[in-house]
């Protein structure tokens, strides 16, 4: 299966901006040592994944799309380096939200921005 060179630079649009992800894509295109041209194969699109992937400048959404497309590609894309990069952990809600209730309060913090603990309300002298 073969993968059109728009394509993988819309995947690294993900990441960048117009002009900067076909500058990414050329950079890890020439790193890749592969040729500039219309179409990839699937072993070039795996060449410049892993390139992409030595980067890592951020890039776990971008390389995940390439990892989703090899697997499209068939059974010769069973051997793409998936399990080599992990995905970034992110922490479940669940844990996130008990995390924020248990770090401690600061002093004056509150609703009032620390005028009950001064003494002084407001409106009142």
């Amino acid at each position: 299966m073969t993968f059109a060179k728009d394509e993988l630079i819309a995947a690294l649009r993900g990441r960048y901006d117009y002009y900067s992800a076909e500058s990414m894509f050329g950079v890890a295109r020439e790193r890749a040592s592969l040729a500039d041209k219309a179409t990839y194969d699937a072993a070039e699109v795996r060449a410049l994944r892993g390139v992409l992937a030595a980067i890592n400048d951020r890039l776990g959404g971008v390389l995940a799309h390439l990892d989703a497309m090899l697997a499209g590609a068939g059974p010769a894309a069973s051997s793409a380096p998936a399990a080599a990069t992990p995905a970034p952990a992110t922490p479940a809600p669940a844990a996130a939200a008990a995390a924020r209730d248990e770090r401690p309060s600061r002093p004056g913090a509150g609703p009032r921005g620390g005028a009950a603990r001064k003494g002084r309300l407001p409106g009142r002298s």
